[in-house]
């Protein structure tokens, strides 16, 4: 990858980030292992994430001086998932989108994809409590 391509890629959305390194996989395993990839829409259950009747409860990312995770080498909040005891997991300065795309992992044992459709757009700290499967 070139510094052209570097520079190109942190300037996509993390969503276009995304579909950019499948399809650069796509074509390095094409080209050195001569396979294919074939895609196809299915139907199949999901999850829905909406906001409840009451309106979002979730709390705006924090930015004290001392958030649950850390600062990075920055000096800003690090943001991400971070499991803090086996059934725990602690988000900070994370997306709606993320938390769906988190729970849609096999690790959640929910089983199912999880869309995203409470129209949130902010960045949120919050704590997971999930099942014995976690």
């Amino acid at each position: 990858m070139s510094e052209t391509d570097i520079s190109q890629m942190q300037k996509l959305s993390p969503t276009e980030a995304k579909t950019r390194r499948e399809l650069m996989m796509q074509a390095l395993l094409a080209e050195r292992f001569k396979l294919k990839v074939h895609s196809e829409t299915k139907q199949a259950p999901v999850y829905d994430l909406v906001v409840a009747k009451g309106g979002p409860k979730l709390k705006d990312a924090v930015t004290d001086a001392n958030p649950p995770m850390g600062k990075g080498e920055d000096g800003r909040p690090r943001t991400g998932f971070n499991q803090a005891t086996g059934s725990t997991e602690v988000a900070q300065g994370e997306s709606t989108r993320a938390l769906a795309d988190f729970l849609s992992q096999p690790v959640s044992g929910l089983g199912r994809p999880v869309v995203d459709k409470t129209g949130l757009t902010g960045a949120y700290d919050f704590t997971l409590k999930l099942g014995a499967s976690f």
